[in-house]
């Protein structure tokens, strides 16, 4: 577990232990096929975001959350999947609740590679396919907070939260899509 410290706003970055992960996949996989999509309710401009159903697997995901956020009081509120495709974005935004976490379950791409990129090679603001933060410092000037994400960040979860706000980039190489889990705890 990774401490990462954004002026005095405290994210944890960590693996997901193998058998979260698989029943993550799993019950993504399941919430893609049965539908449930949940747009209105994201800021999101994606075409695919479904909500997660945990069922008997709620209790094991939460004591692993639990653990992450060191808080034994906090449950969780929601959980959906984004299937995101190239060219879909999430505008900065936050969430609600206490925490906030995201997993990363599939990343067909590499920052550096898509920075690269015809578009991205002469700007000074590369940001494709990063996930971002936006907090204050402490003379009050926006930071920024960017993970450059590759298929190495895949199984990593961070946590978060609920009003630190965020974006999501679009990613513009690959033709598949990028997985993330998300969700809130109250």
């Amino acid at each position: 577990m990774e401490d990462i410290k954004l002026s005095n706003i405290r994210v944890i970055r960590d693996t997901v232990p193998n058998k979260i992960f698989n029943i993550l996949t799993k019950r993504s996989e399941l919430a893609k096929n049965n539908q449930s999509p949940v747009y209105e309710a994201l800021a999101g401009n994606i075409e695919e975001s479904y909500l997660m159903n945990l069922n008997e697997d709620q209790m094991i995901v939460e004591d692993y959350l639990r653990e992450i956020c060191q808080d034994s009081r906090v449950s969780l509120v929601d959980i959906w999947v984004n299937y995101q495709k190239k060219y879909e974005f999430n505008p900065i935004h936050f969430h609600s609740g206490t925490y906030s976490f995201v997993i990363w379950v599939k990343i067909p791409y590499d920052f550096d590679s898509e920075s690269r990129s015809k578009m991205c090679r002469t700007s000074n603001s590369k940001c494709p396919g990063a996930f971002t933060f936006y907090y204050t410092d402490g003379l009050g000037q926006i930071e920024n907070f960017m993970f450059r994400l590759n298929p190495s960040f895949e199984k990593q979860i961070i946590v978060f939260p609920s009003m630190l706000r965020h974006q999501v980039y679009p990613f513009y190489s690959s033709d598949e899509y990028r997985i993330s889990i998300a969700g809130n705890l109250q």
